[in-house]
């Protein structure tokens, strides 16, 4: 079958009208958060939608069994961005939201955070941590830069030579100007 120049041009219009709504008209749910702590300390997750975002449904239901023994869940905040506009359920843990209309949002939104805190006995390491959030049918993992990281407490003496240094700094540099 043979196809016209006219038509080859309608065909790549047509795909690539196709890929500017898709590439448009998509959902852009970005983390944030201090995820890095000594054990004891407190650490956060938070959850955003990018400005231009178009949202059906967001699903953030982590499995917080798997981390239990590390992380302590000390709350879940749901905000205005994210429920107004929105049906479902938010549970102290937890929120289920879909939109009819579909929600756009304006300008980057928060749409919820976690707190924890690292139990003091934590190994070191990172945690895996599964954030269960779900945005329309597509889980959103947890980018490896944001992964929740246990990381070891200095020792006194590490302290110790780090303020010995930093005292003898000022001594070494009026020494070499002489």
């Amino acid at each position: 079958m043979k196809v016209s120049k006219t038509g080859q041009w309608r065909r790549v219009l047509g795909v690539g009208a196709l890929g500017w709504m898709a590439f448009t008209c998509h959902a852009e749910i970005f983390y944030g958060g201090q995820t890095k702590g000594v054990p004891g300390a407190a650490v956060d997750l938070s959850i955003h939608a990018r400005a231009g975002t178009v949202l059906e449904a967001l699903d953030i239901v982590p499995a917080l069994a798997d981390v239990a023994s590390v992380l302590h869940l000390v709350s879940f905040e749901q905000t205005v961005g994210l429920t107004d506009g929105g049906s479902g359920l938010c549970t102290d843990q937890a929120c289920a939201f879909f939109y009819l209309p579909e929600k756009t949002f304006a300008v980057d939104t928060l749409l919820a955070r976690y707190r924890f805190t690292i139990d003091p006995a934590a190994p070191l390491g990172v945690v895996t941590f599964d954030t269960g959030i779900v945005v329309g049918a597509m889980p959103l993992p947890l980018p490896s830069v944001l992964q929740f990281e246990v990381l070891a407490v200095p020792e006194p003496s590490t302290w110790m030579l780090f303020m010995l240094g930093s005292i003898a700094i000022p001594f070494a540099l009026r020494r070499a100007r002489a």
